[in-house]
């Protein structure tokens, strides 16, 4: 059986400061001087990474959706680990690199930066990216 990806939103009211307190560093891949951003990394398996970009403006929080902020990239290719997004094949690998992704979302879960993302009553949801 494939392992479920949960989904996720940031919790209320945060602040660069609490994002900074728990690694979130300055810059990411899609920062700039109208919209810059804290990014978050973190080794899930081998060459596999989880990468996290939060908007930040005067401070606080003002743009982040769990689709489109954050990445689980295949460092070999620079691209995003394309299993994790739209494989319907069950294979060992892609099972533990959804586990370690789970996992370290849920750190940032009982860190309070993270809440889960609940939908008819389940936490878990598919994620499907489209890869160019």
């Amino acid at each position: 059986m494939l392992n479920e990806i949960k989904k996720y939103k940031l919790n209320n009211n945060l602040t660069e400061s609490n994002l900074k307190e728990v690694g979130f560093r300055p810059g990411g891949w899609m920062s700039s001087i109208e919209e810059p951003k804290l990014s978050y990394t973190k080794v899930l398996i081998e060459d596999i990474e989880l990468h996290i970009e939060v908007s930040i403006n005067n401070g606080k929080v003002t743009n982040f959706d769990d689709y489109k902020n954050i990445y689980v990239i295949d460092d070999n290719y620079g691209q995003p680990y394309t299993p994790f997004y739209n494989s319907n094949v069950i294979f060992p690998y892609l099972n533990k690199v959804i586990l370690r992704y789970n996992e370290e979302m849920d750190k940032l879960v009982s860190k309070g930066i993270l809440k889960p993302i609940i939908l008819n009553g389940l936490e878990t949801q598919k994620v499907k990216k489209f890869i160019k």
